[in-house]
């Protein structure tokens, strides 16, 4: 295994299995300059190729920035690629006929990610953006102004989203994940090899190897316009953090316990007033998977003149559902129902393991911990074993006994013609 390790040449693979339950094969590689590369064995799958970078602040005005510019460099040169718009990282993907084509194509794809076009022009194109995000962009954003102290700064120049890409868009900071239906990818390690030669800095910028965790010293509630031709109602956006992606019985347990509290809180909300009106119209969970998480509480239709009133009864419905019994036959049913869900996306969903592999590397920073964790779904028997004070503690810690960040989306006419 040494000797593998010494030769600047070749891709060594670290791991290979197969996940219970699945018709794929799950194989991983380490190639020059720290770069992780996956591949994923999938019959009768065309290749796809998605990259994307560690260490970047969530709903970020400078990843944003940096985004926008890689992925004019990629549609400049490529047809057949795609930039997803995560709120927690930019992904890059491309689609190939083939491990051939992909052999001539992917070195140039990913010099084009870590060197993209940076002319007068292509700066001036960064501070001038016709960007129209529409509201619930505008009120995530806000969000993540409020819980990430780096996100304050509104005002960036050119150098300074430029150093941010260097800082951030290094082969060590690059997790590759290929999906097709052989796993040819020694055979065009040569290609690879070459590229990481000419791609690594000869002094390196320090990166960002510490997973930042943040806490908030107070609850803030915040307002802002949203574009919206329909004035009588708004939206709310309540965010709590959540624990680290990497912790899997955790991380499954907010889904299990969003599903819990979901139709109980969408019922109270909808009725739950001193004159019977209705308080909103539709509520949805969701959290973001990023190195430490954020849970997500959406209220949409919520009568304008009654956001602060709306806000404040949902942590008051949260404190009451703590401080009664836990229904553990519903629980059961949610942990039941969320296991199978996984099970069926495991086997169908082309996109259930390349994101589930690049959310655990964007969120872990390449730690020393395997893609071994996908392999089974071990953590639903430890859920099964928690009882009902195991349940309400977690609720506590996440979000009764926790500051959390609302944003008031007060619908603007003027802002929706705009769009």
């Amino acid at each position: 295994m040494t000797s593998i390790l010494q030769q600047q040449d070749t891709l060594l693979r670290v791991e290979s299995f197969k996940p219970d339950n699945t018709s794929c094969t799950i194989n991983e590689y380490l190639g020059q300059g720290g770069m992780k590369i996956a591949v994923i064995e999938k019959e009768g799958s065309e290749i796809k190729v998605y990259a994307a970078f560690a260490n970047q602040t969530p709903g970020c005005a400078v990843s944003l920035a940096v985004q926008r510019i890689v992925s004019k460099s990629l549609s400049s040169a490529y047809s057949n690629t795609h930039t997803s718009t995560d709120t927690s990282h930019p992904m890059y993907t491309l689609e190939s006929a083939g491990w051939e084509e992909l052999a001539k194509v992917l070195p140039a794809y990913l010099k084009r990610i870590l060197s993209p076009t940076t002319n007068d022009a292509a700066k001036a194109e960064l501070l001038d953006t016709d960007e129209k995000p529409h509201s619930l962009e505008v009120m995530y954003r806000e969000a993540c102004r409020l819980l990430y102290l780096e996100n304050a700064q509104r005002a960036l120049t050119p150098d300074q989203i430029l150093q941010y890409h260097r800082d951030v868009y290094q082969l060590r900071n690059l997790r590759l994940v290929i999906v097709g239906e052989h796993d040819h990818l020694p055979q065009i390690q040569n290609e690879l090899d070459s590229f990481a030669r000419l791609s690594l800095d000869p002094v390196r910028p320090p990166a960002l190897d510490t997973i930042r965790r943040h806490a908030l010293k107070e609850t803030m509630v915040t307002t802002v316009e949203i574009p919206e031709e329909d004035e009588s109602v708004g939206k709310i956006l309540i965010c709590f953090f959540g624990p680290d992606y990497v912790n899997m019985v955790e991380t499954s347990a907010i889904n299990i316990l969003l599903e819990y509290l979901r139709s109980s809180l969408a019922s109270r909300l909808m009725t739950d007033s001193a004159d019977n009106e209705t308080l909103g119209k539709s509520l949805t969970w969701d959290w973001m998977p990023q190195s430490q998480t954020v849970i997500r509480l959406w209220l949409m239709q919520v009568p304008t003149e009654r956001l602060e009133v709306v806000e404040k009864r949902v942590t008051e419905i949260l404190q009451d559902t703590a401080d009664n019994p836990v229904d553990m036959h519903r629980m059961r049913e949610c942990i039941q129902q969320e296991k199978k869900q996984d099970q069926l996306e495991a086997k169908t969903s082309e996109l259930y393991f390349p994101y589930s592999i690049i959310s655990e590397w964007v969120s872990d920073n390449g730690d020393d911990s395997t893609l071994r964790k996908f392999q089974s779904l071990s953590e639903y028997g430890t859920l099964e074993e928690w009882t009902g004070e195991n349940w309400w503690a977690f609720l506590r810690k996440l979000m009764v006994d926790a500051h959390h960040v609302s944003v008031l989306g007060k619908p603007s006419r003027e802002l929706g013609s705009l769009g």
